[in-house]
C-alpha cells in the first residue's frame, strides 16, 4: 500500500511539473508560429499582393500545430473591426504570455491591412524582429526555467515519497 501511494505521490509531482514547464513550451511555439505568420504575411502581401483573410486562410491550411485554428479567428475579428486585447485574450491564443506581449501582439494584429504596401512591410519587418527577440527569450527560458520546473517538481515528490517511508 505504501508503495502505491509513493507512485502516485511521483506520478502527480512528475505531472505537475509538466504541466508547469508546458508554459514556457507554448510561449516557443507561440513565438515560432508569429515569426512564421510575419514572414507569410511579407511574402503574400509583397509578392502575391493577397488580401489578410485570403492569407491566414493559406497560413493555417499549410501550418500543422494548436494555435492555427486561431488565426481563423483572429481573421473574423480584423475583417470585423479591430483587436482589443480582451477578445484576444477570450481566444485564449496567449494566455501563457505576459500582458505586454498580448498588447504587443495586438498592436501587430491590428496593423495590418491599414496602411500601403511599403508600410505594411516595414511593419512587418520590425514586428518579426520584435517576434525573433522575444522567441529567443523564450528558448531561453523555456531550456533554463522549464527544465528546473520539472525536476523541482520531481524533487518534492521523491523527498515527500521518503517522508512517508
Amino acid at each position: 500500500m505504501i508503495y502505491f501511494c509513493i507512485v502516485i505521490i511521483m506520478i502527480s509531482s512528475g505531472s505537475i511539473g509538466y504541466i508547469l514547464a508546458q508554459k514556457y513550451n507554448n510561449r516557443v511555439v507561440f513565438y515560432n508560429n508569429a515569426v512564421k505568420f510575419a514572414d507569410f504575411l511579407k511574402l503574400n502581401i509583397f509578392y502575391m499582393r493577397e488580401n489578410i483573410g485570403e492569407i491566414i486562410n493559406k497560413f493555417v491550411q499549410d501550418g500543422d500545430n494548436k494555435y492555427l485554428h486561431k488565426y481563423l479567428e483572429v481573421k473574423k475579428l480584423l475583417l470585423e473591426n479591430t483587436i482589443s486585447v480582451d477578445e484576444l485574450n477570450k481566444l485564449n491564443m496567449c494566455s501563457d504570455l505576459t500582458s505586454n506581449e498580448t498588447i504587443e501582439f495586438v498592436g501587430f494584429l491590428n496593423k495590418l491591412g491599414k496602411s500601403n504596401l511599403e508600410s505594411q512591410v516595414q511593419i512587418i519587418d520590425s514586428y518579426k524582429v520584435v517576434f525573433e527577440n522575444r522567441l529567443s527569450e523564450c528558448k531561453k527560458a523555456q531550456s533554463q526555467k522549464g527544465k528546473i520546473c520539472f525536476k523541482v517538481a520531481v524533487f518534492v515528490g521523491a523527498i515527500i515519497s521518503i517522508l512517508i517511508i
